[in-house]
């Protein structure tokens, strides 16, 4: 690590930094932080933990993403997700996103 730099830690709700002093404690809940959405977002599809595949992101607006859902997707997650109207996208919004990756987002259910 460079001298001045400082790596920061993030368990259980409590953040540690490397330096002694400026340790401080956080929210009881863990912190999450995961990147906002972006542009390359789109076309990606949407997992649930469970690992359903729900959809597929048409388009990028601040916040939120706009979800395609899977034609087979069953009404059971339809439920779950709150998506029982018939519409051609639903809004995602990134507070329920948990991890981003090459080809899918995955959300909390």
């Amino acid at each position: 690590m460079a001298a001045g730099s400082r790596r920061i830690t993030i368990l259980a709700g409590r953040v540690r930094t490397s330096r002694r002093s400026d340790r401080m404690r956080a929210a009881a809940s863990p912190i999450l932080m995961v990147r906002e959405f972006r542009s390359n977002d789109k076309g990606k599809t949407v997992v649930t933990k469970a690992g359903d595949e729900i959809g597929t992101v048409e388009r990028i607006s601040g916040d939120m993403a706009y979800v395609k859902p899977m034609q087979n997707l069953s009404n059971r997650v339809r439920q779950r997700l709150g998506w029982e109207d018939e519409e051609d996208t639903y809004e995602l919004k990134h507070s329920k996103v948990t991890e981003f990756d090459d080809d899918e987002i995955h959300i909390r259910n």
